[in-house]
């Protein structure tokens, strides 16, 4: 893989079928910047490859989100992505990241499943906030977090 590639992992709520995927993986696979994408409707994910030079994680969550609002599957919530946060079953490490979060311009919300060890975060319209920039601010507080 291409150092410049992210494999991004959004959680998309009310993907209602393997018909609606199929067309949101052409659509949003011809992107500038995305390698690959796959939409996975059992699971309501959308995985996707992408050059975050060209587009980052939240405009490309945008796209994302403007598909679900165009097909009417968005009523669960806008798309979100999913990181992975080994220590995150502490309270006190809850505290952390979603102080670290909510000060990133461009972060609209935060949920965190400390049961699974995750972290989805959903994005404001506006704005090109990257993962590397999420990732750096969390570990600047001692929180490791990977896509």
């Amino acid at each position: 893989m291409n150092n410049s590639l992210s494999r991004l992992t959004f959680s998309v709520p009310g993907l209602l079928s393997k018909l609606e995927a199929g067309i949101a993986e052409e659509l949003l696979g011809s992107l500038p910047g995305v390698r690959r994408i796959h939409v996975q409707e059992a699971q309501q994910t959308c995985k996707v490859e992408c050059d975050e030079s060209i587009i980052s994680a939240q405009e490309f969550a945008n796209r994302l989100c403007e598909e679900s609002r165009r097909r009417d599957t968005s009523a669960n919530g806008p798309p979100a992505l999913v990181l992975k946060v080994p220590r995150l079953k502490t309270k006190p490490t809850e505290a952390v990241v979603r102080n670290v979060l909510s000060s990133l311009p461009g972060v609209a919300a935060i949920a965190i499943r400390p049961d699974s060890q995750l972290i989805e975060v959903a994005f404001h319209s506006e704005g090109s906030l990257t993962t590397e920039k999420i990732l750096c601010e969390l570990h600047r507080e001692g929180i490791i977090a990977a896509l």
